[in-house]
C-alpha cells in the first residue's frame, strides 16, 4: 500500500518538479568552445550551421542579412564537409551557429546580438594595440 501510494505521489507530482528544475537550472544560452579552426588568417567568424528547408535556419539567415552581419553559410543537407563539421561538433540540431568562441544551437537572435557585440569588443583592443605598434 505504501508503495502504490508512493508511485502515485511520484506520477503526480513529477511534471512539477521537472517544470520546477528547468526554471532553477535553465539551459544556457550557449557553450564555450575551441572554434579557432573556423577562424580566417586568425581572425574569428561567424559560421552557421543548417539546412535549405529549415525554417529556423532561414529566419536566422535573413535576420543576419537584415543586420549587416557577415557570415559563412555551411548547408549540411547538401555539403558532406558541412555535414562532417557539423558531426565534428557533435551539433544536436540546426541552426548551429559559432561566433569567435561561442556555440549556440537553435534560433536564438539576442544571444547571437550579444556574442557579435562580444566578438566586436574582443576586435578593438587588438586593433588598437595593433595601430599603436606602427
Amino acid at each position: 500500500m505504501l508503495v502504490a501510494a508512493c508511485f502515485l505521489l511520484g506520477q503526480a507530482g513529477a511534471p512539477h518538479l521537472q517544470r520546477a528544475y528547468a526554471q532553477w537550472f535553465p539551459e544556457p544560452k550557449f557553450y564555450l568552445a575551441d572554434n579557432s579552426s573556423y577562424f580566417v588568417e586568425g581572425r574569428p567568424r561567424i559560421v552557421v550551421f543548417g539546412t535549405e528547408d529549415c525554417p529556423w535556419c532561414k529566419k536566422l539567415r535573413v535576420h543576419l542579412l537584415e543586420k549587416g552581419i557577415e557570415f559563412d553559410d555551411r548547408r549540411v543537407d547538401s555539403s558532406e564537409q558541412a555535414l562532417v563539421e557539423f558531426n565534428r561538433l557533435e551539433g544536436q540540431a540546426v541552426p548551429l551557429t559559432l561566433v569567435g568562441s561561442r556555440r549556440i544551437q537553435g534560433y536564438e537572435p539576442e544571444v547571437i546580438a550579444a556574442a557579435v557585440d562580444a566578438l566586436k569588443q574582443e576586435l578593438v583592443p587588438s586593433r588598437r594595440l595593433a595601430s599603436q605598434g606602427e
